[in-house]
């Protein structure tokens, strides 16, 4: 079965009889459905529950316009453009800042653990 995991239509016979598939027998999520139809894969445990802090997402958007904005002043000449772009990016950083702090006060409430 080894080399044939990732065939689906062996996963689909497999679904179909009621057998165990390649991650059930390890104790792992169901690899699909009645319909044969291929099951998503488990989120990681360690990220299951949690959503990307607010603080680290603002500054990702904002230096991705700020960079669009930048590329596009600086080839079509426009200050205005390069002006806004510097701005996002500014925005940016602070809210790059703001997600820092937010890390070292959640590492104080925890506390320095030992190796």
């Amino acid at each position: 079965m080894a080399g044939r995991f990732w065939d689906y239509r062996l996963v689909d016979e497999q679904v179909k009889n009621g057998q165990p598939t390649g991650g059930q027998q390890f104790g792992g999520q169901p690899v699909g459905d009645d319909q044969g139809t291929p099951a998503a894969p488990p989120m990681s445990p360690s990220r299951a529950g949690r959503s990307s802090p607010p603080a680290l997402v603002t500054s990702v958007v904002f230096g991705i316009i700020g960079a669009v904005l930048l590329l596009a002043g600086l080839f079509g000449g426009s200050e205005p453009l390069v002006l806004t772009a510097v701005g996002c990016g500014t925005l940016s950083l602070v809210a790059v800042l703001v997600w820092r702090e937010q890390l070292i006060v959640a590492w104080r409430r925890k506390g320095p653990q030992a190796p």
